[in-house]
């Protein structure tokens, strides 16, 4: 396999191949007459093909992984050899080949963390390639490869995860809230456990940490009036299963041990942001990062004062199912099935009155609100604005294809309301502002009730459904 280090003949390969003949090697000729080049290539993918009908001779490429960018080059030229498969495995993928002058390997140990380009770009695709504008983001290439080799910060590189490894600061001087660190590592540096997984402790503690990213592969979501965050267990791809991270969690869960909440962008910089305890746990059924319907964990994380146990003393905590996990209620939350199976859904939901949390230091209530339930509501909403008299919100979706649509509660939790479908209204935000500040707010909230409660009768008497009903 040809790797990017290595020094390769692509005219002799291609004429190996068969290739030669069908290839326009003009501008790599030119380029290396000898026909040794580094190369590399961009796949067949919509964002890759945007990225190689941008790139130019002459353009600066950075490459990076782990992490860490380990090397760079300029484009020396392009080459496009449909279906080649002689280069790398799988070539079709791999079509679109450019050479490079310049290329630079960066020693181990002294590599650029590669999150540190967000000073200089403000963004980073998730994809492997992407394409910036260094005129447009008033750089150079010389000041960018000053900071990728001189100013900007090392990535680093922990002592291998031996009993020999201390970490720097530990259990005597632990993190406190509001600390932010640049990444992983960092953390891992100073107070050790592992530097990848979102679900860890560190060594010689009780605690565990969770951390959550903001545009992550885990769709966690805060509750923005209560602070209850519905954080998804660990596993990305088939059902999730009480081991690792999971079995952590549910051992906070038991014991009522408080847990770490750390949040930032994915790469970081991490920010320790508060106190919480887990309350509660539901199963859903919802798209694995392979869109293939799965079992996953979302365990409900109430914010606490600290954890010193009189911090948390009364707060409401849900029994904990220990032997059989399956056990809890699964519900679908694609929106297909949920409209398919809406009657036996809304009835699996048990008790419609939300489960109340007090909180001593704090003079009001919290709500447990349940996800299935607010589920049901948006796959009822196919996607828009339940309120008939929308001025009309343009409708546009979230970077994980979900509508942006608020759920509110028609009669509020706090009044006696039921944590319920039929209690429920999907709205724009334009809509749910006006149903909550404006002058009409109680004629639309009459408006709006009825409209749930017809909806919701309708979907309960749709053909198909299951026989038992809730009303």
């Amino acid at each position: 396999m040809t790797t990017l280090a290595q020094k390769v003949d692509l005219p002799a390969l291609a004429e190996s191949a068969g290739a030669r003949s069908r290839l326009d090697l003009t501008s790599y000729l030119l380029a290396h007459p000898d026909g040794l080049a580094h190369i590399w290539a961009v796949g067949n993918s919509s964002p890759a093909l945007r990225v190689w009908a941008k790139m130019k001779l002459g353009d600066l490429v950075i490459f990076y992984g782990n992490g860490e960018v380990y090397a760079f080059g300029t484009v020396a030229s392009k080459v496009s050899w449909p279906s080649n498969n002689d280069i790398w495995p799988d070539g079709t993928n791999w079509d679109h080949i450019y050479s490079l002058n310049n290329f630079t390997e960066i020693a181990a140990g002294d590599r650029l963390d590669y999150t540190s380009l967000r000073t200089l770009t403000e963004k980073l695709d998730v994809q492997s390639v992407g394409c910036r504008d260094l005129d447009a983001l008033g750089l150079t290439k010389d000041e960018v490869l000053d900071f990728v080799l001189h100013t900007g910060p090392r990535k680093i590189r922990p002592a291998q995860r031996t009993s020999e490894f201390i970490p720097e600061r530990g259990v005597a001087d632990p993190p406190q809230i509001g600390e932010r660190f640049r990444n992983r590592d960092v953390i891992h540096h100073l107070f050790g456990g592992d530097a990848m997984k979102g679900i860890v402790k560190f060594p010689n503690e009780d605690f565990v940490n969770t951390f959550s990213h903001d545009e992550g592969p885990y769709a966690d979501e805060v509750d923005l009036e209560t602070g209850v965050i519905a954080y998804r267990g660990q596993g990305l791809t088939g059902d999730q299963v009480m081991k690792s991270g999971n079995a952590l969690l549910q051992a906070a869960w038991v014991n009522r041990t408080p847990i770490r909440y750390w949040v930032g962008p994915q790469g970081g910089p991490f920010e320790f942001e508060k106190w919480v305890l887990i309350t509660d746990l539901d199963t859903v059924i919802e798209p694995d990062k392979n869109l293939s319907l799965a079992k996953r964990f979302v365990w409900f994380l109430n914010p606490i004062a600290g954890p010193e146990r009189e911090s948390f003393s009364n707060l409401k905590v849900e029994t904990p199912v220990v032997e059989d996990v399956a056990a809890i209620s699964i519900i679908s939350n694609t929106s297909t099935n949920l409209l398919d199976q809406y009657a036996a859904a809304t009835a699996r939901l048990g008790d419609s009155t939300a489960s109340v949390e007090r909180v001593d230091e704090a003079p009001k209530k919290r709500f447990r609100r349940k996800k299935a339930a607010r589920d049901l509501v948006i796959a009822r909403s196919e996607g828009l604005c339940e309120n008939p008299g929308c001025t009309g919100m343009p409708p546009d979706i979230d970077q994980r294809g979900n509508a942006l649509l608020d759920v509110d509660h028609l009669t509020g939790l706090s009044e006696g309301g039921a944590d319920h479908p039929e209690n429920m209204i999907a709205l724009c935000p334009n809509c749910h502002r006006a149903k909550t500040l404006g002058v009409n707010r109680s004629l639309l909230t009459k408006s709006l009730r009825k409209i749930a409660k017809k909806k919701h009768q309708t979907l309960l008497a749709r053909p198909g459904q299951d026989s038992q009903k809730t009303t």
